[in-house]
């Protein structure tokens, strides 16, 4: 756990020593402060305060690294295929004044919220590639994902929303099979999680791993790239919910669907700007040369939204909660949930359900030729009676048009002919 920035104290190790004893057969085993005392002797453990993730970073270290290992690597690829990718947690339904709920909530060991989920971001040095979200959740089919045939993300599951060896394995894999279509050879960073196997037999990704307890300092995606995404998602969702009170509602009758998140993460990864991602990656020391940083006009979404909220409809809440709740939610299995067998599978992980009993989502019905052309009608009066462009309309109607005639049938050529009996 302390390879995972996790703090331990004493009380934690009596529990943890009481599961495994339990786990071996011995139920009678008590730990008590002598054993606790002699293992810390044994082990030559100390207790120490810590002071925060990037102060307990060995600088002297991390700079050996980079200019050892990480320059030499960077040397034999263009900043266009330099990739990092990173998880994060993210509470998809935290709202304003509701979010003392989510800090009481428990993510790790025992069952995990349905609220949470984990999300992967990648893009690459240079800013210009972003790759499709990856969102892992708790359930197989959420009830708001039927009836739609491609979703806005990527989409795993498993019983703790968690990014495991299996799922990362398949991505992985994915990327590859991407990037030796496009000819072309990458290379991808990452820190050494347990969810993070070194897989094997990729014919055009490297993979560096960072070094261990650095990431505060050496992972790009860390550098703001994933702070970015979730102002920008947070921003999105607080003006969905001053729309829904603006329109007559009452602000605890406001739901959100994983669809909805899903919609939302995909607009906010989309807002993250080039030169924000160029900078990070610069940050995190990832530069051939000494050069300096861009100034980035990348405001946070969040702020105006709960300013007014507060104003408003005296809803209170702070920026700072709003941002930094779920920063350090886990999105991996610890190593020493290994030792713990019991019911798991895989990456500490139990079966995944399929679909979730309390989703507040429903099945989205079919929509109609008919809706769909009535839908463009209004738009296109709409946009007349504003005086706006109707360029961006015109490209929906084409695909539109596109998408009918590939949905037709082909007519059998005996359709053509009168049948006599």
């Amino acid at each position: 756990m302390r390879g995972n920035n996790i703090p331990i104290s004493g009380p934690m190790m009596k529990t943890k020593a009481t599961s495994i004893a339990e786990t071996l057969g011995k139920n009678n085993w008590e730990c008590n402060e002598g054993w606790i005392a002699r293992f810390k002797k044994r082990h030559h453990i100390v207790f120490k305060t810590l002071c925060g993730e990037s102060s307990s970073v060995d600088d002297a270290s991390l700079n050996q690294w980079r200019d050892n290992v990480l320059k030499k690597t960077l040397s034999k690829y263009e900043p266009f295929d330099v990739y990092n990718a990173d998880e994060t947690g993210l509470f998809w339904r935290l709202l304003p004044n509701k979010t003392m709920d989510f800090k009481g909530q428990e993510c790790h060991g025992g069952k995990a919220p349905k609220d949470r989920i984990t999300v992967l971001t990648c893009a690459n040095m240079d800013g210009s590639h972003k790759l499709p979200l990856l969102v892992i959740g708790k359930f197989k089919t959420p009830r708001c994902f039927k009836g739609v045939r491609k979703l806005p993300v990527c989409y795993q599951s498993n019983s703790k929303a968690w990014m495991t060896a299996a799922i990362f394995t398949e991505w992985i894999q994915e990327f590859d099979r991407a990037m030796h279509c496009q000819k072309r050879k990458v290379l991808l960073t990452l820190d050494n999680c347990t969810a993070h196997p070194k897989v094997t037999n990729l014919k055009a990704v490297e993979l560096l791993f960072l070094p261990p307890n650095t990431t505060s300092k050496s992972q790009p995606c860390d550098m703001g790239i994933i702070n970015n995404v979730k102002c920008h998602f947070r921003g999105t969702l607080l003006k969905r919910l001053i729309d829904y009170i603006d329109e007559g509602n009452y602000f605890n009758n406001f739901k959100l669907t994983l669809l909805d998140a899903a919609i939302i993460l995909k607009q906010a990864w989309e807002k993250v700007e080039p030169a924000t991602i160029r900078n990070c990656f610069k940050k995190a020391g990832f530069q051939a040369s000494e050069s300096e940083t861009e100034t980035v006009e990348d405001e946070s979404d969040v702020e105006p939204f709960l300013s007014r909220l507060l104003v408003e409809y005296g809803i209170p809440d702070s920026l700072e909660s709003i941002e930094n709740l779920d920063k350090e939610v886990p999105t991996a299995p610890y190593p020493s949930e290994a030792v713990n067998p019991s019911t798991e599978t895989e990456d500490g992980n139990g079966p995944t359900a399929e679909t979730d009993e309390d989703d507040q989502g429903e099945e989205i019905p079919p929509v109609s030729d008919e809706n769909v052309a009535t839908a463009m009608k209004t738009l296109s009066q709409y946009f007349m009676q504003k005086g706006m462009t109707d360029d961006l309309l015109t490209k929906v109607q084409k695909t539109i048009d596109c998408h009918k005639v590939q949905s037709k049938k082909q007519a059998p050529l005996t359709s053509f002919f009168q049948t006599y009996p």
